[in-house]
């Protein structure tokens, strides 16, 4: 008998709303609003299997409490082009924040994506700097991961000499220390997307990226296979409404 599908988590942020309802219809769960959530975690009832938005405004310890989860976040390729818009893409994860696109797949979504315009440059071979992305403040507070900067640029001085750079969105934004960069470095980050699209080598220290190691930073990874993978687990809000996407991942943990 197949388990019964998720309810999705809505809060009074909009993107939740639009977001979680187009997933809710989509898989045939409902809905559930946080705070009722939440009231019910106070009598020691646990939702067992919820999907969100995001993790704020509370989802993130709804996701920790159940047993299964599934979270819904903006995709690898093409997110939407305005805080207001939703004409990008989302990616869905059961189980795990971040897919670490392993696997077989067709290569024919990641192609459909080219035909609408995404870019993929050749390697870089140069480069005079090492670009480091943090975690954000709330993922670094969700995971427990106050020290990975520090830890993290200490551990590559031990194998570069290279200029190491901290790149920080709104500070140091992504794009004006992309160019001449020899690799870049992130836990999680999608910026580690956007520099392979570029063609600056990446690493990812995050088991469930499964891309290189910081002690090769002088010769790092250029791989970008797993691409296709991660074309089939992102989805457009129509796809995700019309339950294509649900039908896809189901309780596959990919």
């Amino acid at each position: 008998m197949a388990a019964s599908p998720p309810k999705t988590i809505l809060t009074q942020h909009e993107r939740s709303k639009v977001v979680g309802r187009a997933f809710a219809e989509g898989c045939g769960g409902g809905i559930i609003d946080i705070f009722k959530l939440q009231e019910l975690a106070k009598r020691n009832i646990i939702v067992p299997r919820v999907a969100s938005y995001g993790i704020l405004r509370g989802c993130g310890d709804a996701l920790k409490a159940a047993k299964d989860y599934w979270h819904i976040d903006h995709g690898y390729f093409f997110r939407s082009t305005t805080p207001e818009s939703y004409d990008g893409y989302y990616r869905i994860t059961n189980n795990t924040f971040w897919h670490n696109g392993l696997g077989k797949f067709d290569s024919d979504r990641f192609l459909q994506l080219q035909l609408k315009g995404l870019k993929v440059k050749d390697w870089r071979k140069t480069g005079d700097h090492v670009i480091v992305v943090p975690p954000s403040k709330y993922m670094a507070d969700y995971w427990g991961m106050h020290d990975w900067l520090r830890n993290t640029v200490r551990e590559l001085q031990q194998y570069t000499d290279r200029k190491i750079v901290v790149s920080i969105k709104n500070e140091t934004p992504l794009e004006r220390v992309l160019p001449n960069a020899w690799a870049l470095v992130t836990d999680h980050s999608n910026a580690g997307i956007t520099a392979l699209l570029n063609g600056v080598p990446t690493v990812f220290t995050n088991p469930s990226r499964n891309l290189g190691e910081v002690s090769d930073i002088e010769n790092p990874p250029m791989d970008r296979d797993f691409f296709y993978g991660l074309a089939y687990q992102q989805w457009t809000l129509d796809e995700i409404r019309s339950g294509e996407a649900w039908n896809y991942l189901g309780d596959t943990k990919h």
